[in-house]
């Protein structure tokens, strides 16, 4: 994961008991991204064999993504989103 807005998703993912890492390389993890700090998450997705996701990212970075114009919430409160939370949730389970 990248900093801020991303880190408040990483402290709800560790109150829910999943194992955060903030800008590591992990193998196999699920890598989490949101709009610009995207890049470089799928380039560690890439490089770790892991899975990326994107949080609205700018540009588009592919993997998953979740974008803040289908939840109806802005660029910054969709890291946010109750909705975002539970599908990272799911993924990192």
């Amino acid at each position: 994961m990248i900093h801020y807005p991303v880190d408040n998703l990483a402290a709800w993912l560790a109150a829910h008991r999943v194992r955060v890492s903030i800008e590591q390389p992990v193998r196999g993890a699920l890598y989490v991204g949101h709009s610009l700090g995207g890049l470089r998450c799928a380039a560690l997705a890439a490089a770790n064999r892991g899975t990326y996701v994107g949080i609205d990212p700018v540009p588009s970075t592919g993997g998953t993504t979740i974008s803040s114009a289908a939840l109806g919430d802005d660029h910054l409160g969709v890291v946010n989103d109750p909705r975002t939370h539970a599908m990272i949730l799911r993924m990192a389970r």
